[in-house]
């Protein structure tokens, strides 16, 4: 999930350079997430309230069932949330849990 939600980062960054916005989608950023890995699916969401992707952004990489990953239910989804300029990261259980996701799943 790392490894993907970094090259998705970078692929925002890429697209906001030519654009008012940050991508909305997938197909946007000409990224095919199945190339990077086949264990998660990634959704993007705006930040904010109402949701907005002109500030920022949220994508989340949650594990698809059946792959290799499906038995990790400490790391079941993990989040990068860029708003106000600042990229933050989180984690959480299979029961939508952060707890001790946090740590163990982003561990620096």
């Amino acid at each position: 999930a790392i490894k993907v939600l970094t090259a998705l980062v970078q692929a925002q960054e890429r697209y906001r350079s030519n654009q008012s916005n940050y991508a909305p989608s997938l197909e946007d950023l000409n990224t095919d997430v199945s190339l990077l890995t086949p264990n998660y699916e990634v959704a993007i969401t705006g930040v904010g309230n109402p949701a907005s992707l002109a500030t920022g952004y949220v994508m989340t990489a949650s594990v698809k069932a059946g792959s290799a990953q499906a038995g990790d239910s400490t790391c079941a989804k993990m989040r990068v949330t860029l708003s106000a300029a600042t990229l933050t990261y989180d984690a959480l259980d299979s029961n939508d849990g952060a707890g001790a996701a946090q740590a163990k799943c982003w561990a620096r």
